[in-house]
């Protein structure tokens, strides 16, 4: 009867915490950390995040405004280093236009803006795709230990 009791009360915790929750109090081990800001018609346009990185795959993304953890159907709009490196390899510039700068010691991508280029149909039919122009900012990459 004990253990059925501790079941139902671990039960009842455990689905009282979200999954974002459980990657707070789990203390990750990553292999690197990234502060990145995305502007894009998108959700936390322009806020500054910080990315924690494992095995090229986001493990943790927490909003340097207030040091709150986002949810995890939230992370796929950011990119980690690997990330950036193929929206750039991905993206045809006679397509797109494509403007990348690199940090001066790591040589990630530090500035990626990537806007679909203006169809011309013909003479008279221009078409100028709105809202669709994506920008990253990365700075202070720091290895784990």
């Amino acid at each position: 009867m004990r253990s059925l009791a501790f079941i139902s009360v671990a039960f009842v915790l455990l689905c009282g915490c979200s999954e974002n929750d459980l990657l707070v109090n789990d203390n990750i081990k990553y292999d690197y950390s990234i502060e990145q800001s995305l502007f894009c018609y998108c959700i936390n346009r322009g806020q500054k995040v910080k990315l924690f990185v494992r095995a090229d795959t986001i493990a943790d993304v927490v909003l340097l405004s207030d040091n709150s953890h986002l949810p995890y159907n939230s992370w796929r709009q950011y990119r980690t280093i690997k990330d950036l490196f193929n929206e750039i390899a991905s993206h045809d510039t006679s397509r797109y236009i494509v403007k990348v700068s690199y940090d001066s010691v790591f040589h990630y991508p530090s500035y990626l803006y990537i806007n679909p280029r203006t169809i011309v149909v013909n003479d008279s039919v221009i078409i100028e795709i709105a809202d669709a122009d994506v920008i990253y900012e990365t700075q202070n990459f720091i290895e784990s230990k």
